[in-house]
């Protein structure tokens, strides 16, 4: 199963300035929970705003640059290319430990590096990407950037979305999501608190 999984505000914008513009630990914690052990697909310059490799994950970067090397990452030349990549047995990454932090969420995708902000934020986990189950992934992600989702519609069975509940200026948006194709399956609402200053609903959307 292919699954995009994103946080988007209510006006529909992921990103500015390849970065995201809250920080929200509830947040940060469903994407750890859903997509660890799993295989994450993200573009160039979503990856180089995380900094490093998200843990427990077998992280596969999209990019057109030959050659393009990340330590504790794969490598694809296209959306189509690195799907096949998180297809193999293998792909299928296991929770090696450690405790290095994760930095950036998956915004906008039209900048280079920059720093080391939003979803992936101090969630501790392993480290690195390396695989210790040698069957292929049930369930592949992909996590930004607007380039990539926008490419992934097509193609993707789910979709996690978590929806902050607040308006926000940036330059990156989501697509919207089609009634006609997709069907609302679950819905969790996390009202604001101390730790997350916006509430959000977590929602799950299957092609129908």
């Amino acid at each position: 199963m292919i699954s995009i999984i994103v946080a988007m505000a209510r006006n529909r914008v992921i990103g500015r300035n390849n970065s995201l513009i809250w920080h929200l630990p509830a947040d940060l914690k469903y994407f750890k929970k859903t997509t660890m052990g799993r295989p994450v697909i993200m573009g160039r310059k979503t990856f180089e705003s995380v900094g490093k490799p998200l843990p427990g994950r077998t992280n596969i970067i999209v990019t057109r640059r030959e050659g393009y090397f990340a330590e504790g990452c794969l490598a694809a030349g296209s959306l189509e290319e690195a799907i096949e990549m998180a297809k193999s047995p293998g792909s299928n990454a296991g929770d090696s430990g450690g405790s290095g932090p994760e930095t950036g969420r998956h915004g906008n995708d039209q900048g280079g590096s920059g720093p080391e902000t939003g979803r992936y934020a101090n969630d501790p986990g392993g480290s690195g990407s390396g695989s210790n189950n040698t069957g292929a992934a049930s369930e592949i992600f992909i996590a930004g950037g607007g380039e990539i989702y926008s490419q992934a519609m097509g193609i993707a069975d789910r979709i996690y979305i978590t929806r902050v509940h607040a308006d926000f200026e940036g330059d990156t948006l989501f697509p919207p999501i089609p009634e006609r194709e997709w069907k609302l399956t679950e819905e969790m609402h996390h009202p604001a608190d101390e730790r997350n200053k916006y509430p959000m609903t977590f929602r799950i959307y299957d092609r129908k």
